[in-house]
């Protein structure tokens, strides 16, 4: 009874021993590589690039906890394939907010373009009531320049907008910039004259 007791707690022992040496996730891993790349192929590094680091962090993450289970003795891959999953799920929405993000661009974009647009025509008519003495002459010039510059950067961004519509809302933002400075400095040319 004694012996038969000892064998079958030795296999139990073993049947525990071999039941806790769980296989690596690989097919986990390879489903998950696959919905980042879905993520990225769709444009997710551009659009939503924080999200797209954070699921490259991810994987990155589960592949450092694979290798260290590994290389136990007694192998466990629960929280492994727990985070896999989790970064699998998150590349699929990633996957679907580039498609909100491309919206929200494009929609920027094009109240931006309507808004440096009518900048320029105030702009433009400030330079026309601008003070144009000596030293005005120059300074006006340089304007008229800067003016030029940002209507073909808006020129440049209408046509980008239809491929790269980070690109396009980059330049727009700093033409709004620009046509901003310059009303700013043109006021305040008009109104330094009013006071004299």
């Amino acid at each position: 009874m004694k012996s038969k007791l000892i064998i079958l707690i030795t296999l139990m022992g073993f049947a525990v021993l071999f039941s806790s040496c769980a296989k690596y996730p690989q097919q986990q891993f390879d489903a998950t590589t696959a919905s980042i790349k879905d993520a990225k192929d769709a444009g997710a590094d551009v659009y939503t690039p924080e999200v797209y680091q954070a699921l490259v962090d991810s994987m990155n993450s589960a592949t450092v906890k694979a290798e260290a289970a590994k290389a136990k003795t007694f192998s466990n891959y629960t929280q492994v394939n727990e985070l896999l999953v989790v970064t699998a799920d998150n590349a699929v929405k990633a996957k679907a907010n580039v498609e909100v993000r491309k919206t929200e661009l494009k929609s920027e974009n094009d109240s931006l373009i309507v808004e440096v647009k009518a900048l320029v025509v105030t702009d433009k008519e400030l330079l026309a009531k601008a003070p144009k003495g000596k030293d005005g002459k120059a300074a006006l010039a340089a304007i008229e320049t800067e003016l030029s510059v940002v209507e073909t950067t808006i020129a440049e961004a209408e046509t980008l907008s239809a491929t790269d519509l980070v690109g396009a809302n980059s330049k727009l933002k700093v033409s709004k910039d620009k046509a901003l400075s310059i009303k700013t400095e043109l006021e305040g040319a008009i109104e330094k004259v009013k006071t004299i």
